[in-house]
């Protein structure tokens, strides 16, 4: 894929009048994104916190991260804190933040990130309380927080947990303007952002009034991202040498891929960072795998077929999503040969251009409804079945979001070699623009592309209602966000002017989100 990508915004042709056309140029990938790293040690044997003491970043080494060493040393200022910005141009990736104590124990955490936007930022806080025999004040304050179990991310239960039986005040400043003269409160803030909570506790200490504060931040995410994962499963072993699919499921039931990862060693599959929302998981054998052919595409809900498949309502982390995979059938071995070529063809506009679908897979279906083995087809739409049993046989392709019909294959003596199979996929089908769905499409304000083939550029229109803000994306067909970028947009027609003179030949996904609505289309760039 390469990597230029260019966006134009054309303003209603009687906006142009007497004034200047302006141009939104964008190159994907090639925006600097932010990772923002902070946090504060502590002394958890006294409470104070500790100044000049180093804390380390360890980047993902499977993770470009393009500015810098792999490993970055900063060091606490006076009140224990520690900062650093890295820059990145990657979407997502993970750093190991890590310090030690005063006998080189050391303490660590796995922080990861995603950016669903370009020119983003991403705040990672991690705390650490560790060992240090030092005690700065005979006096010092000393607190904890945590979040509330009511379900309101703002409300968070302050716990004063100073080492003194002799203290006569406690004064608390939550960083929003607010105070409170309780030992331990409740507070709730006003919305996300980063708060300097400060306790000043006085106390009598050696018969003397004296005074201690102790400085802590809060960070409320403005956004909600959460975590998800499980095992896959062949029986009851985990598997590995398997890629976890995760889709996105809109308001208008419209399938968006997402994100793609190997399942690790231990049968495990991490998607971090995910937005809240419904999505479908499905895993897959790997082509290299043993397993491959034996065991079938399986959503979580251990079925394999989408329209089947449970939906996650995705609200906070778990990492319960274990999936089973369901173990195909099996052919007969035979004389017989089952190959083809599985394509792409048509648009909405009904033209006859087709490319080929590369990672479909196809499923075959005996007479009595049983899928038997899948295997899915190549950089050049092709698949194939060898050394099959004489009979009857269903090829289904399964692509998440699209209803397809069945094609009957017969392998016979006269003829055992069935080679000229033609699997066709319309685009618009697999987006759900069919039947039903064009209505639906322009109540949510994106138009067909045009020209669609696209060579150098794609025109799309979008209807909006009044001045309104809206988000424009761009996928390819593996879930890679290409683009994301928000526009303000006049009331009544406006019209995107996409350059795809960089992109490679496929297909790509075009989404918008227009005050909630969201609607999407697909087009092909040709050459």
């Amino acid at each position: 894929m390469k990597d230029k990508l260019q966006l134009f915004l054309l303003k209603p042709v009687w906006l142009l009048i007497g004034a200047a056309l302006l141009h939104f140029g964008l190159t994907a990938q090639v925006t600097d994104n932010y990772i923002v790293v902070s946090g504060q040690v502590t002394n958890n044997e006294y409470g104070n916190v500790v100044p000049n003491h180093s804390v380390y970043f360890l980047k993902d080494s499977t993770v470009t991260i393009d500015s810098g060493p792999l490993l970055i040393e900063v060091v606490t200022d006076n009140e224990g804190f520690y900062y650093d910005t890295i820059t990145t141009r990657t979407s997502k990736g993970s750093l190991l933040v890590y310090t030690k104590d005063f006998f080189g124990t050391q303490y660590d955490t796995m922080k990861h990130y995603r950016f669903v936007s370009y020119a983003g930022s991403n705040i990672m806080v991690t705390n650490f309380d560790i060992y240090m025999p030092v005690q700065a004040n005979l006096l010092q304050s000393r607190f904890s927080f945590r979040q509330k179990l009511t379900g309101d991310p703002y409300r968070f239960r302050f716990i004063d947990e100073t080492d003194n039986d002799e203290i006569t005040s406690w004064y608390w400043t939550f960083g929003d303007g607010t105070t409170s003269e309780e030992q331990s409160p409740d507070h709730v803030f006003p919305g996300p952002g980063m708060y300097k909570v400060r306790l000043t506790t006085t106390a009598m200490v050696e018969n003397m009034e004296q005074t201690s504060t102790m400085l802590r931040v809060v960070y409320i995410a403005d956004r909600s991202f959460f975590h998800l994962g499980g095992h896959a499963y062949a029986g009851y072993f985990p598997v590995n040498n398997c890629t976890a699919f995760l889709y996105y499921i809109d308001s208008t039931d419209y399938t968006i891929p997402v994100d793609t990862v190997s399942v690790d060693t231990l049968g495990y599959y991490s998607f971090f960072e995910v937005p809240s929302g419904y999505y479908y998981v499905k895993i897959q054998p790997k082509k290299v795998s043993e397993l491959y052919g034996s065991l079938l595409p399986t959503y979580y809900g251990n079925v394999i077929f989408w329209e089947d498949a449970t939906k996650i309502k995705h609200d906070h982390t778990d990492w319960g999503y274990h999936i089973y995979f369901v173990e195909g059938a099996g052919l007969d071995v035979g004389d017989g040969n089952i190959s083809g070529n599985v394509k792409y063809i048509g648009i909405s506009d009904g033209s006859n251009y087709d490319l080929p679908a590369q990672g479909i897979d196809i499923y075959v279906i005996d007479e009595e409804n049983q899928t038997l083995i899948s295997h899915y087809s190549d950089l050049n739409g092709a698949f194939e079945f060898p050394e099959v049993a004489l009979g009857t046989y269903w090829l289904y392709p399964e692509v998440t979001g699209l209803n397809q019909k069945k094609v009957q294959v017969e392998v016979t003596v006269e003829d055992p070699d069935v080679s000229d199979i033609e699997i066709i996929l319309i685009p618009g089908n697999v987006d759900g623009i069919g039947e039903g769905y064009e209505n639906a499409a322009h109540l949510n304000t994106l138009g067909l592309p045009y020209p669609n083939p696209a060579v150098d550029w794609v025109n799309i229109n979008i209807e909006v209602n009044g001045r309104q803000t809206a988000t424009v994306e761009v996928f390819d067909l593996q879930g890679k966000q290409l683009l994301s970028r928000q526009f303000q947009f006049q009331d009544g027609q406006n019209t995107l002017r996409l350059n795809t003179a960089s992109l490679e030949r496929g297909i790509y996904i075009v989404r918008t989100n227009v005050n909630g609505t969201t609607s999407g289309r697909r087009f092909i760039v040709s050459r």
